[in-house]
């Protein structure tokens, strides 16, 4: 323990940190020292981060195949909230073409669905809003069901 706080973990692979969360030796807000590459430094992030990176990198390897250059990926390093993460699709986009990171957003949602059943982070049917017209949307639909049926030989069907 330094005088200022636990030290980070280092790691020279994203699969040693994620080995390392997997094993209940780190938290995702662990604070780690990551290496990406032999001619990248060490650079100071979190777990999370780490896991979350190569994720995406490898998806967009997946995707983009021999045309994928893991040094034009820009390791995303701090924390993102619905306008940042926004923001690093509109990059990949830009950098990759929308076919390709359209492919890649399953590695998005993939993640986001692991970590967030992991955290315990549930949806109740308290949380759903019910629109006062809820009635008059429902008499819609159930008017277009019965002349959908009106115009129909049910004959045919039995």
């Amino acid at each position: 323990e330094k005088k200022h706080g636990k030290r980070p973990h280092v790691y020279r692979s994203a699969q040693e940190g994620e080995l390392s969360y997997e094993h209940g030796m780190v938290g995702l807000h662990d604070l780690a020292e990551y290496r990406r590459g032999p001619q990248e430094g060490h650079l100071l992030t979190t777990v999370g981060r780490i896991i979350f990176n190569d994720r995406i990198e490898r998806a967009l390897a997946e995707t983009l195949e021999d045309e994928y250059d893991p040094a034009q990926y820009d390791f995303v390093n701090q924390p993102l909230k619905k306008r940042d993460m926004a923001q690093v699709i509109e990059g990949l986009v830009a950098q990759h073409g929308p076919h390709a990171v359209a492919l890649v957003l399953d590695a998005f949602k993939d993640v986001g669905f692991h970590f967030a059943t992991q955290a315990g982070i549930t949806i109740s049917k308290n949380d759903v809003v019910i629109p006062e017209e809820k009635e008059e949307i429902l008499n819609g639909y159930e008017q277009q069901v019965g002349q959908l049926y009106a115009g129909m030989d049910l004959k045919k069907f039995f």
